[in-house]
C-alpha cells in the first residue's frame, strides 16, 4: 500500500510540473540547442535573451550587467511587456542592493 502511495505522488508530481511548464520552452519539441560557450558577442547575446533561446537568470553571463538590463527593459517597454519590464526592474533592484 505504501507502494501505491508513493506512485500516485510521484505522478502527482509529474502532472503539476507539466502543468506549470506547458507552455515554455522546457517542454517544447523544438528546443532551441546553442552552446552559450561559443556566443561572444554582447549584440547576441541580447537577441538570443529577448528571443527567449536564453533564460535571463543569474547564471546569464550578463545578469549584473545593469546597462544589458535597461536595454532589454527598453526593448520590452517598446513591445508593451510590462509584466517583464516588472520582472527586470525587480531584478535590477536586486542587484542595487
Amino acid at each position: 500500500m505504501k507502494h501505491n502511495n508513493d506512485f500516485i505522488n510521484e505522478q502527482i508530481k509529474v502532472i503539476n510540473f507539466i502543468k506549470k511548464y506547458k507552455n515554455t520552452t522546457l517542454l517544447r519539441e523544438e528546443l532551441p540547442m546553442i552552446d552559450i560557450f561559443s556566443v561572444t558577442d554582447l549584440t547576441e547575446f541580447y537577441t538570443l535573451t529577448i528571443d527567449n533561446k536564453i533564460a535571463f537568470d543569474n547564471q546569464h553571463p550578463y545578469f549584473n550587467n545593469i546597462d544589458f538590463i535597461d536595454n532589454m527593459i527598453s526593448y520590452y517597454m517598446q513591445g508593451e511587456n510590462f509584466e517583464k519590464c516588472r520582472e527586470l526592474k525587480q531584478i535590477k533592484e536586486y542587484l542595487a542592493n
